[in-house]
């Protein structure tokens, strides 16, 4: 009997034993949760603090395997967050990433040797303007960008020609050539035979008139004059044709026969003063200009021209003393 309660009393704490080794619901459930890892990710950049090797990566900023925002064009904006990816390296950009261009010439700030140059103007890669022609002027504002060089120009670039022969001021050696006259390169009238009368007022370019008066004892020179009033009869024209005259007259010892055309008005008094106004202002002109008023004869002729032509002459005799 001992024995048997011997025996039941060490299966019993057998049982108990074997039944306390075994784990419950309650006990697996508290160890599964307290093997669950958190995966921390500061800056949400997809890549967790524990490999992230930059945990402050500014928001919506592309990133490498190791977190580290991607800068492709190294302006210092992350990629994500730079608006232009492809900035010129050394140029300054805004908080965008974008390339600040002041002058607006298409080369960016940091990069541009000349931040003010003007709008419209074109430029080279350093962002300084081009100026073809030099004649200060910058391409892309100089309406005429082949301006020869020493040319006078205005605030458009355009070579300026006070006298209108073709030859711009600042090369042209005679600003004053009057309208109409044949010049060489230089701007000077041209004068083939060298007689002092230039080519376009000469009769005879090739002879000169020394050899024609010579010839034929006298020879005629003919000035056309537009209607004009009589303060405005000794134009810029008018006196340069008369100091030509009186160049040649000194030059070959000549005498002056002048006669002044005079469109009749119909009122014969008001053509007589007109007449004399004229002849007065002639005469006056040539003594100024060295001529021996001896050597001067001024007449004047009143006669109906033409309407259509409208145009009076003053008609010069050279001829031998």
């Amino acid at each position: 009997m001992k024995i048997f309660k011997s025996s039941l009393l060490v299966f019993i704490i057998s049982a108990l034993a074997l039944t306390g080794c075994g784990n419950s619901p309650e006990k697996t459930e508290k160890v599964s949760k307290s093997s669950t890892v958190a995966i921390i990710d500061a800056d949400k950049d997809g890549v967790p603090d524990s490999v992230d090797k930059d945990n402050s990566t500014p928001m919506g900023a592309h990133v490498d395997d190791e977190g580290v925002a991607i800068d492709s064009d190294k302006d210092g904006i992350p990629d994500g967050i730079d608006k232009e990816i492809y900035t010129t390296i050394g140029a300054k950009i805004d908080s965008d990433g974008v390339a600040i261009d002041s002058d607006k010439d298409g080369v960016p700030d940091g990069l541009d040797k000349d931040d003010s140059t003007p709008m419209g103007t074109k430029v080279n890669e350093d962002g300084v303007a081009l100026d073809s022609d030099k004649d200060g002027v910058q391409d892309g504002m100089d309406k005429q960008e082949n301006t020869p060089t020493g040319a006078k120009v205005d605030a458009d670039g355009i070579a300026l020609d006070s006298d209108k022969d073709g030859i711009a001021d600042g090369i042209d050696k005679d600003d004053s050539t009057p309208m109409g006259a044949k010049v060489n390169a230089d701007g000077i009238v041209a004068d083939t035979d060298m007689d002092g009368l230039p080519d376009f007022i000469d009769a005879d370019p090739a002879v000169s008139i020394a050899q024609t008066v010579e010839a034929n004892g006298r020879q005629f020179f003919i000035i056309m004059n537009s209607l004009t009033s009589d303060l405005a009869f000794l134009s810029k024209d008018i006196t340069y044709k008369l100091d030509t005259v009186a160049k040649v007259a000194i030059k070959n010892g000549f005498k002056l026969d002048v006669v002044i055309a005079i469109q009749s008005t119909g009122d014969k008094d008001s053509d007589l003063a007109r007449s004399a106004s004229r002849i007065s202002a002639v005469k006056q002109f040539l003594t100024a200009n060295n001529v021996n008023e001896k050597d001067i004869i001024i007449s004047s002729k009143i006669e109906t021209i033409s309407l259509d032509k409208k145009l009076e002459k003053i008609k010069v005799v050279f001829s031998k003393k």
